[in-house]
């Protein structure tokens, strides 16, 4: 059976890359032929072919300096943020970039496959850290879309609790539930913000409508 070449039109961008050319076929090791495609990267490194397949799962993104970028990202210590707080941070940065750029994930059908992305300042890490620290970033709060038909952009994200990101998309959250959650928390011997995340998980699992933006999906 002949070998079926998908279709990307030159211009095409995935991530950093842009083809410049139409995909061809090479014969594989075993005998089978892959296709593939020939691409410029925005660090203007030299024209590279790539799988096409790669290109359109979003497995190759750039030609290989975005993995180097966040290699050197994790390897830097930065003073003006805890252990702790760089952590989280990676999460709820990876979390946002996956909604927006993973077809796969769970949230993308609510985020990137309605259009909403991310500028491209926060496609690496370290600018977003650095936006967050001088932004209203603590423990607990959660990146927000002040105008959730918009992207996530510096102008558009602050930080806010649990219950204003629950608000800000139309949600039912009285008063009496966080109290009586943060009761049953002491009971526990559990922080309460952990006892309130897990609830409202829980109960936008369970209506139709927008899950949650987590940190990791």
């Amino acid at each position: 059976m002949p070998y079926h070449v998908t279709e990307i039109p030159v211009g095409t961008r995935y991530g950093r890359l842009v083809t410049i050319a139409v995909p061809h076929l090479r014969p594989r090791s075993d005998g089978r032929n892959r296709a593939w495609v020939r691409v410029k990267c925005d660090c203007g490194s030299k024209p590279k072919d790539v799988v096409a397949g790669n290109l359109l799962s979003g497995i190759t993104a750039s030609c290989g300096c975005l993995h180097r970028e966040r290699a050197s990202e994790a390897n830097t210590v930065h003073g003006h943020a805890t252990g702790y707080q760089r952590t989280r941070l990676l999460r709820i940065w990876r979390g946002m970039r996956t909604r927006c750029n993973n077809p796969e994930a769970a949230n993308y059908k609510h985020y990137g496959g309605k259009g909403i992305t991310h500028c491209d300042e926060w496609d690496t890490f370290t600018p977003f850290m650095e936006w967050a620290m001088a932004n209203g970033y603590a423990d607990g709060l959660e990146l927000d879309r002040i105008d959730p038909d918009k992207n996530y952009t510096p102008k558009n994200c602050r930080w806010v609790t649990k219950r204003q990101n629950i608000r800000s998309r139309d949600r039912v959250w009285s008063d009496n539930l966080d109290a009586a959650l943060v009761a049953y928390a002491k009971t526990v011997d559990v922080n309460p913000y952990e006892v309130i995340k897990e609830a409202v998980v829980q109960y936008l699992a369970e209506h139709a409508g927008y899950p949650a933006e987590t940190e990791e999906t």
